[in-house]
C-alpha cells in the first residue's frame, strides 16, 4: 500500500521544526506557495494539502484558488493556531473553490490528520 502524500505549502522555516530543522515526516512534502502548481503537475499524487491559514504572500483563499485552477479534487486543511469564527473561512473557501475539500484545523490537531478513521461500529 502507498504511503499517503501530504503536499504542505508554504516557507520549510515556517513550519520548521525543533532547533530551525524543516519537520521530517514520511509522506510529507513541502512545496512553495510559488511551486505549488508545478508540483502538481509533476510531482506524485496528492492526498491531502495543508497550508497556514495565513502566511507571508498568500493566504487559504489563494491556495484554494490554485489547487481547484489545477483540477486537484482532494482534501485541503489550513492550519490556524486560533481562530475566532472558523465557519466564516469555510463559507469563504468552499464558495469559491467549491469541488475542494476544505477545513480549518488547528495547529495542535495536525499530527491526527492522517490517522485512518475508526472503523464504524
Amino acid at each position: 500500500m502507498l504511503e499517503p502524500v501530504v503536499l504542505v505549502v508554504g516557507s520549510r522555516a515556517a513550519w520548521s521544526g525543533h532547533r530551525g530543522r524543516p519537520a521530517q515526516m514520511p509522506g510529507f512534502h513541502f512545496c512553495d506557495y510559488g511551486e505549488l502548481g508545478r508540483f502538481l503537475g509533476t510531482g506524485p499524487e496528492v492526498d491531502m494539502v495543508l497550508s497556514p491559514l495565513m502566511a507571508n504572500g498568500f493566504d487559504a483563499l489563494d491556495v484554494a484558488q490554485q489547487l481547484a485552477s489545477f483540477g486537484f479534487l482532494g482534501r485541503y486543511r489550513a492550519v490556524a493556531n486560533d481562530l475566532p469564527n472558523p465557519g466564516l473561512v469555510r463559507r469563504e473557501v468552499r464558495r469559491a473553490a467549491p469541488c475542494i475539500d476544505f477545513d480549518v484545523v488547528l495547529a495542535a490537531d495536525v499530527v491526527t490528520l492522517r490517522r485512518p478513521a475508526p472503523p464504524p461500529h
